[in-house]
């Protein structure tokens, strides 16, 4: 089977939620909003808004992050959605690393370091959605 150039290099797009100013992992897989920007007193400079386009931003006290998945529902268009938070990323690799109770991988701070390790970077990103429909953490 020949792949077409979209299956090669598709659109992935992984929404970063946040409600704070913070430095964001750099690629185009990484997309951060910020969400409730209708009700904000700053707009951050380095993040798409979830008041822009179709949006429920004013919304955002009643139904927080999702604000930005409506948002994206409503005004992107990406191959591959996924969602998080500006503090919580996923782990892109195979490699085992230490998890608490709930599962949860915890590290001080994201650095390029930590980026590095968790494979927060387009390439593993595209690794790790490669052959799959849907992307979740097992059960």
């Amino acid at each position: 089977m020949v792949l077409t150039a979209e299956q090669h290099h598709p659109n992935i797009k992984i929404f970063v939620s946040a409600h704070k100013q913070a430095t964001f992992p750099e690629g185009n897989s990484i997309v951060p909003v910020q969400v409730g920007a209708a009700n904000a007193a700053t707009r951050f400079t380095n993040t798409l808004h979830d008041d822009e386009g179709v949006n429920i931003s004013a919304e955002n006290p009643r139904y927080c992050e999702l604000t930005a998945q409506y948002w994206a529902w409503k005004n992107e268009d990406a191959d591959y959605y996924g969602f998080c938070h500006y503090r919580r990323y996923f782990d892109f690799t195979d490699t085992p690393h230490k998890e608490n109770d709930y599962g949860e991988i915890i590290d001080s701070y994201i650095d390029n370091h930590a980026l590095a390790e968790y494979g927060i970077n387009d390439d593993a990103i595209a690794r790790a959605v490669d052959g799959w429909d849907v992307i979740t953490t097992p059960l």
